[in-house]
């Protein structure tokens, strides 16, 4: 059990990074055992794929500023001019309103968290569960950085306000279905 494990954890480390690509499900054999991925799980590594892609690419302007940030800092005297530091400032602010906005990173999380949704099972189960993972991830990044900032706290109210329609469109639903 411990060496399949240990082959899928590899076989994902090779899909993740684009090495192979695959769209059935696939056995495996390893040491006389044989496994296959479902096409749920495969369409999972997709869309992890997927998300890690556009991430790295969204990411990139932030890791210009801090790279551009640190290598003005390596040069900057007591007498710099504040243009450089309102030049960082307006960056971020920039960055802010954009993708590192509270609404789109609550919609990222909110979309990633839900696209394991399958209809088949109880709608307001499955939304609590998540919120409980979406807590526990605050809780830590909070443990490790100490109180967060107000984007953070917009960020997850936002991320309930879209848990509680999940909810209410689920309820929605099961109401008309009754009538």
């Amino acid at each position: 059990m411990i060496e399949a494990l240990d082959t899928a954890n590899r076989l994902f480390k090779t899909i993740d990074l684009g090495i192979k690509k695959y769209s059935d499900p696939m056995p495996l054999q390893t040491y006389g055992d044989e496994f296959s991925f479902s096409t749920d799980a495969l369409n999972a590594l997709k869309s992890s794929q997927t998300l890690h892609s556009t991430m790295e690419s969204e990411l990139e302007p932030l890791k210009q500023l801090v790279e551009d940030a640190l290598s003005r800092q390596s040069s900057l005297t007591l007498d710099s001019s504040s243009t450089d530091k309102n030049g960082i400032q307006a960056k971020a602010q920039e960055l802010l309103k954009g993708y590192f906005s509270a609404e789109s990173t609550a919609d990222r999380i909110f979309g990633f968290a839900f696209s394991f949704y399958n209809s088949s099972e109880d709608r307001t189960a499955f939304a609590e569960e998540m919120r409980g993972y979406i807590d526990k991830g605050f809780a830590q990044a909070e443990k490790m950085l100490g109180n967060l900032a107000d984007i953070s706290r917009e960020t997850h109210d936002l991320i309930y306000e879209k848990i509680d329609g999940f909810i209410r469109q689920g309820e929605e639903q099961g109401s008309s279905m009754n009538l």
